[in-house]
């Protein structure tokens, strides 16, 4: 049996589900539910939380949080996972300027990606910025939700606005779940 390539143009599309919003808007911990959901149907899929593919420091400064360096590991890492037979990702990021989502939508051959813009409330949103962040990050964080708030409203993105307030976790996933016509869990 021959692996499957990334650049088969034979093969399906890969349906990408990429979460962003302002730090503390619940990208991470949502990842983790659709993908809890997911499992639950037996639906094979990938999550990849794209700060943790460069998390570091490096010798030589790169822009953008280290996007290049978080693209070409995107690359290699969706490579294995298409490879096993995925077709659904879950990405994780702040988006911060269109060029942002090309570079992540190119690293994926055949990507038919669907945009979900996490909101929350200010005041939720430092809740969840104090009570995560105990260390030096916290004030980083505190003063980057509101900039990236406001950018991310400035690239007037289309796709799937998301209300990720005070609302249960497992009621935001299955809408979402619902809005990309993924399979869920009977209620």
């Amino acid at each position: 049996m021959r692996e499957r390539s990334p650049t088969d143009a034979a093969d399906t599309l890969v349906e990408v589900l990429f979460l962003t919003g302002q730090p503390g808007s619940g990208k991470t911990a949502l990842a983790k539910e659709l993908s809890e959901l997911l499992w639950q149907c037996r639906t094979p899929h990938a999550v990849i939380e794209l700060d943790e593919l460069c998390r570091g420091v490096l010798p030589a400064p790169m822009a953008n949080f280290n996007r290049t360096l978080a693209v070409a590991n995107l690359t290699a890492v969706w490579a294995n996972f298409y490879a096993a037979g995925v077709r659904r990702l879950i990405l994780t990021r702040i988006i911060e300027t269109r060029e942002d989502l090309d570079q992540f939508t190119r690293a994926i051959p055949q990507a038919q990606v669907t945009l979900c813009i996490l909101h929350a409330p200010a005041d939720l949103i430092q809740q969840r910025l104090t009570e995560r962040e105990p260390g030096s990050a916290r004030m980083f964080l505190l003063d980057a939700t509101r900039r990236n708030a406001a950018q991310i409203a400035d690239l007037d993105l289309s796709g799937i606005q998301m209300d990720n307030g005070d609302r249960p976790i497992i009621a935001v996933a299955r809408e979402i779940l619902e809005n990309v016509c993924w399979p869920h869990p009977p209620i």
